[in-house]
C-alpha cells in the first residue's frame, strides 16, 4: 500500500466517529418542523442531559431508561410548552406530545399542531428560557414544507431570539391539497387526545434530519479537501 493510501486511510478512520462525537454537543437541540397537508409536526432532539436540565431535574446519575421513566411526567409536561407555533398570528392548539428515548440516551419530543391556512408561520422557542444566560444554548430549526417537497427555512433560536417567521409559499387551501401524506405509527407515536402525552422508549425514526446529518457533510466536505492536498504532494 502506497503512502498516499495510508494516509487517505488514516483520515477516514479518524473521521468516520466524527458526526456521532458532535451530535453529543450538550448545548446543541435540532428541531425540525414538518409542515404536511392535515398537520405540523414538530421534532425536537437533544442530549439526555440537555432534556433533564429543561425538565429542571439536576443530578449525576448516568442516564438510564429507569431515570427516564422517573422524570417522564416533567419530560411530557417540557415537551408541550417548548415551542408555540402560530399561523397568520393565530396560536395553533397543540394536539398531542410524545417523548421518546432513543438510541445513544438522546431525548426526542414529539408535537402535533392542526395545518392552517394561514401565513406567516411563527415558531417561539418558550422552551429554551431556562437556559438564558446558562451557556451557549440554543436549538436549530428547519421547516419543511411535506406538500410541495422543499425546504422553507433554516435558522438557530436562543433563549434572547427565540421567534423566527417563515413565509411559506404553500396551497393556501391546504385541506383541498393534494392527499395527505401519510406517517407510519412507527415514524410518528401519537395519541388521539388533545391534552394527553405519551413517553416510551424506543428507536428513534430515520430519514430525519438531524445535527448528526451536517457533521456528516462536514466531514465528507474536509475528506474531499484533504484528498485534494493529498494529489498535490509530490
Amino acid at each position: 500500500m502506497t503512502r498516499r493510501k495510508c494516509r487517505l486511510l488514516t483520515i477516514l478512520v479518524w473521521l468516520c466517529p466524527l458526526g456521532r462525537v458532535l451530535a453529543h454537543d450538550l448545548y446543541e437541540i435540532t428541531s425540525t418542523a414538518s409542515i404536511f397537508t392535515n398537520s405540523i409536526e414538530v421534532q425536537v432532539e437533544m442530549e439526555f442531559r440537555t432534556a433533564l436540565r429543561l425538565a429542571g431535574v439536576e443530578t449525576a446519575q448516568p442516564p438510564s431508561e429507569e431515570l427516564f421513566r422517573a422524570n417522564q411526567s416533567r419530560l411530557l409536561a417540557t415537551a408541550g410548552n417548548f415551542f408555540q407555533v402560530f399561523a397568520g398570528g393565530n396560536l395553533l392548539t397543540l394536539r398531542s406530545t410524545n417523548v421518546t428515548l432513543g438510541v445513544e440516551n438522546h431525548v426526542q419530543f414529539r408535537l402535533e399542531f392542526p395545518a392552517s391556512r394561514f401565513r406567516p408561520l411563527r415558531f417561539t422557542a418558550d422552551g429554551l428560557k431556562p437556559f438564558e444566560g446558562q451557556g451557549p444554548y440554543g436549538t436549530t430549526l428547519t421547516v419543511l414544507d411535506m406538500v410541495n417537497k422543499k425546504v422553507l427555512g433554516q435558522t438557530v433560536l436562543y433563549p434572547a431570539s427565540a421567534t423566527r417567521e417563515f413565509d411559506s409559499t404553500t396551497n393556501a387551501n391546504l385541506a383541498a391539497a393534494s392527499p395527505p401524506i401519510r406517517v407510519t405509527p412507527a415514524q410518528v407515536q401519537i395519541t388521539n387526545s388533545a391534552t394527553a402525552g405519551v413517553a416510551s422508549v424506543a428507536e428513534p425514526e430515520k430519514g430525519r434530519f438531524t445535527f448528526g446529518w451536517f457533521a456528516l457533510v462536514g466531514a465528507i466536505i474536509a475528506v474531499a479537501f484533504l484528498i485534494w492536498r493529498i494529489r498535490r504532494v509530490p
